[in-house]
């Protein structure tokens, strides 16, 4: 059977869906059976492979080995114990020299990960209209999972010098949605409790490593 003689199984669906070619042929260059599931890390480095066929998931101790080895994939790779993912040290240094990569610019790129544009801001901020009032929203990108326990803190200030933690004051207003961009990342929407009050406050996103 050609590849392209199974699409009618997404028509009209929200399948994710690669097809193979004869060009390509990435079947043979990996190895791959039908119904293979193949485990990545973060990097893309090939961990394990299930195969449901001759594991059933209906079987729970199937179903629980193919969960155990995702997780086991999903694990922080931090070997020198600083918090921030081996993979991206080994991207933006080369090494995993703890001087290059605790500074608190460093942090921030790897907790919101880099501007979209040279000087373009990491967060967004909109206002929204909710029964009538105005509530501001903070739109930023956060590592997806724990990111070592990474900490996303909003903070509000009159005068630009003396900031105060306004955890208590926004909440998560919606799941976060993962970019499905390589970089392990998800957009966050953080949402003021209560409407816009004057005086209008200065508002930040304060990236804390434990």
């Amino acid at each position: 059977m050609d590849a392209a003689d199974a699409n009618i199984l997404i028509s009209d669906r929200s399948l994710v869906w690669v097809q193979d070619t004869e060009q390509d042929d990435v079947w043979a260059k990996w190895g791959v059976t039908y119904r293979d599931v193949r485990i990545v890390d973060g990097a893309g480095n090939h961990i394990g492979t299930y195969n449901l066929t001759q594991n059933d998931l209906g079987v729970p101790d199937n179903s629980l080995a193919l969960a155990e080895m995702i997780l086991a994939a999903s694990v922080l790779p931090d070997e020198d114990q600083d918090k921030l993912n081996d993979d991206w040290e080994r991207t933006e240094f080369g090494d995993l020299d703890t001087a290059n990569s605790t500074t608190a610019s460093q942090v921030v790129a790897y907790g919101l990960g880099p501007a979209r544009v040279p000087r373009a801001p990491h967060i967004e901020l909109r206002t929204v209209k909710i029964e009538g009032k105005q509530h501001v929203e903070l739109h930023f990108n956060t590592r997806m999972g724990t990111a070592g326990g990474l900490v996303y803190r909003p903070e509000e200030s009159i005068d630009g010098e003396n900031w105060s933690d306004a955890s208590d004051k926004y909440f998560l207003a919606a799941p976060p949605s993962p970019l499905f961009e390589g970089r392990a990342l998800q957009s966050v929407i953080f949402r003021s409790r209560e409407p816009i009050n004057a005086p209008v406050r200065l508002i930040r996103i304060r990236v804390l490593s434990p």
